[in-house]
């Protein structure tokens, strides 16, 4: 099991959902730093965010999944975010990020419940 995929199982919806919209969000922010990275030719830029438009896609599907429960379809949103962070080493920093702001927030919830 991995980190996605034991996080998503233990979250409530609405933590779900915050882990979606921070994804949507990074992913949108790192397609903005490709477009602006001089470095890297066309090719690199479209490669790059091909791979993050591939996953930035599937959120809205997922997002629905979450607010419906449709537990057949959530239970394989973690593997299938694990999957797209292995075939692009970038969508894994992404995702890491996504998951920290997410623990985060799941902990200052804890905390301002006690």
């Amino acid at each position: 099991m991995t980190i996605v995929d034991e996080k998503f199982s233990e979250w409530t919806a609405d933590q779900k959902l915050t882990f979606l919209e921070t994804l949507s969000h990074h992913l949108t922010i790192e397609i903005r730093g490709i477009w602006s990275d001089d470095r890297l030719t066309a090719e690199k830029m479209v490669e790059r965010i091909k791979w993050i438009n591939e996953l930035h896609h599937r959120l809205p599907m997922w997002a629905r999944s979450v607010r419906l429960n449709q537990t057949d379809q959530l239970k394989y949103i973690g593997a299938d975010i694990e999957h797209r962070a292995n075939c692009q080493p970038i969508i894994s920093n992404i995702i890491k990020r996504s998951v920290d702001k997410c623990i985060e927030f799941a902990d200052r919830e804890k905390a301002s419940s006690k």
